[in-house]
C-alpha cells in the first residue's frame, strides 16, 4: 500500500489538487499500534465510512480524495509506470531435486 507521501502525489496527479494529509492519516489509522491497523482498515476502507464520515467532515473533495486513497490501496491506481510487484527473492525459493 502507498505511504502518505505517495497518497498525496496520487491526489495531486489524478484529482488536480493538493491532498489533505488528515484524510489519509484518518483512513490509515496513523498513530495506532501496527497490530490494530488491519482491524481499523476493515472499518475505514468501506463505502459507508467514506460516504458518511469523510464526506460529512471534508466535503465532496474529501470524499473524492478518500476514494482515490482506497483505489490506490487496492492497487487500481498508482503513480508508477511499472507498479510494484510482490516477488519472492530467488534465494528464498526452494528448488526440488
Amino acid at each position: 500500500m502507498p505511504n502518505l507521501k505517495e497518497h498525496l502525489k496520487i491526489s495531486r496527479k489524478f484529482l488536480g489538487f493538493d491532498g489533505n494529509p488528515v484524510i489519509h492519516r484518518l483512513l490509515d489509522g496513523a498513530g495506532l499500534p501496527s497490530k490494530l491497523r488491519p482491524q481499523y482498515h476493515k472499518i475505514t476502507h468501506t463505502p459507508q465510512f467514506v460516504g458518511q464520515t469523510i464526506k460529512s467532515s471534508f466535503g465532496e473533495e474529501g470524499e473524492l480524495e478518500a476514494w482515490g486513497h482506497l483505489l490506490a490501496d487496492w492497487g487500481f491506481i498508482t503513480i508508477y509506470k511499472n507498479p510494484r510487484k510482490k516477488t519472492i527473492p530467488a534465494r528464498k525459493i526452494r528448488r526440488k531435486g
